[in-house]
């Protein structure tokens, strides 16, 4: 599962609130990426955790949201690329 967190402007809180959601029952593991705001969430079973997730995010940052993530990859692939374009342009020689 893949959720984007918006209005997460903590890097911080980010981390608070991967630590919350790793203890959610059910969540195997889980991560954010501060600079996409994706909240990659690996859970066993089937049962529906986002409202357990999102009461971990609210929490911590009470004006986020979180939206699961339809085309996180897309905004994924962006970032990942233009992290290698940023490399190459700032490599020297």
């Amino acid at each position: 599962m893949k959720y984007r967190i918006d209005r997460l402007d903590c890097p911080a809180c980010a981390a608070k609130i991967e630590n919350l959601v790793n203890n959610i029952p059910g969540v195997e593991s889980a991560s954010i990426d501060f600079l996409s705001r994706i909240l990659h969430v690996n859970a066993s079973g089937k049962g529906d955790l986002t409202d357990l997730i999102r009461t971990a995010v609210t929490s911590i940052e009470p004006d986020a949201s979180i939206i699961p993530c339809t085309g996180c990859e897309a905004a994924e692939d962006i970032l990942e690329s233009n992290a290698k374009n940023d490399e190459q342009v700032l490599r020297p020689g």
